[in-house]
């Protein structure tokens, strides 16, 4: 039997039964969840550290006056290395669980970074949040830190809507920069793959198969994707993005509790270009990039999983983009900076970091069409 059957079996095994309560609690009954997580968020922040150097360089803000919020930034890593890498005034750290808060507190005191922390839920806390980012004093620009939070605030944060987080925002400081990077929906053709595709993982039969995806498509898409279908001895069809859900909760299975745990939220919930657009129509004067991506954890599970997919025709499709980046901009008077400005990078700054090893950025898009290994702006 390949490692590969062996996950769906385990699967099969438990998924008829209703998870037990240490299963649903997972995330906070077993301190192994966040240590996960642990020091992600500094790895996760790089790509904003170099984003922002070219800018501070360019003088479109001044780093002395600015502040960063981290959403759900669990250790607080991602926020606490923009302080250091950066020398902000500050930082805020917006975080549900108190045992990560502080961790978090604990480490920024020991390392004399200026951090707040402000604990509880992201829509019912966002307001002490912003109170505590202000409190800084003397600031003008407030850097926002979402990675992989977007995507579950709707189902885990009660009366949560994008459009009143990104509303207030925009509302607080007069320049705004957010950094968003979650799991998200495919995107369609050409970018993504088809509407309905046909997947076969090694040596995994696909009655076996279409079991589990059954199981993930009633707990999480209901009517929203067609119950998947067996062709042939091995493949699958189904929905898009009920393949690539099925695909995050197989390749990268840690165990039954984490699994039951993970059956609670929607990976490919996240429509980024839709959100994206809506932000813009609501808030004058934002730049803004989408990109793609591919995580090098999935491309890595994905082959050693045998993972083989398909199109209705029998053309073989590649591997599915798993995340998406949104860069958000607004600057008070949305002044682009002079392009011949000698660049002017504070003396305390270090040069901008390389991109982690496995960080397949694939694609970005704008309204103005798709750019290939480049990233522009929608304005």
């Amino acid at each position: 039997m390949s490692y590969a059957s062996s996950v769906i079996e385990a699967i099969l095994k438990n998924s008829p039964i209703a998870a037990s309560p240490d299963d649903l609690n997972h995330k906070e009954n077993n301190s192994g969840y966040y240590s996960t997580f642990e020091g992600e968020g500094a790895r996760k922040v790089q790509f904003v550290i170099e984003d922002l150097l070219s800018l501070i360089e360019a003088e479109s803000f001044n780093h002395e006056r600015a502040v960063a919020l981290s959403i759900g930034g669990a250790d607080g890593s991602d926020v606490l290395s923009l302080i250091e890498r950066l020398k902000l005034k500050g930082g805020v750290l917006l975080e549900y669980d108190t045992d990560a808060a502080l961790k978090a507190h604990a480490k920024a005191s020991g390392e004399n970074l200026p951090l707040e922390v402000e604990i509880g839920d992201a829509t019912q806390k966002l307001g002490a949040a912003l109170a505590r980012a202000k409190s800084f004093g003397d600031v003008d620009t407030l850097i926002v830190l979402c990675f992989g939070v977007l995507h579950e605030l709707p189902e885990r944060s009660p009366g949560y809507s994008h459009d009143a987080l990104f509303d207030t925002l925009f509302a607080s400081f007069p320049n705004v920069l957010v950094y968003c990077a979650e799991p998200c929906a495919q995107p369609s053709p050409p970018l993504g793959w088809p509407e309905v595709v046909e997947i076969a993982l090694d040596d995994v039969q696909a009655d076996r198969l279409v079991g589990v995806a059954g199981f993930i498509r009633d707990r999480l898409f209901g009517m929203v994707a067609a119950p998947p279908q067996v062709r042939g001895p091995s493949f699958v069809r189904m929905h898009r993005d009920l393949a690539v859900e099925l695909l995050h909760k197989v390749v990268r299975f840690v165990g039954v509790a984490r699994f039951h745990y993970e059956m609670q939220e929607r990976l490919t919930s996240f429509e980024v270009q839709s959100l994206a657009r809506r932000i813009a129509s609501r808030n004058e004067g934002i730049e803004q990039e989408v990109t793609y991506r591919t995580s090098g954890g999935f491309r890595k599970a994905y082959g050693e999983f045998g993972v083989i997919t398909r199109n209705e025709d029998g053309a073989f499709l590649p591997v599915p983009f798993t995340h998406c980046r949104l860069v958000l901009r607004r600057f008070a008077r949305n002044e682009k900076p002079a392009q011949d400005k000698a660049p002017n990078r504070p003396g305390n700054l270090p040069d901008a970091p390389a991109q982690p090893p496995g960080d397949h950025t694939s694609i970005s898009v704008t309204n103005h069409g798709v750019t290939v290994n480049s990233t522009v702006n929608t304005r």
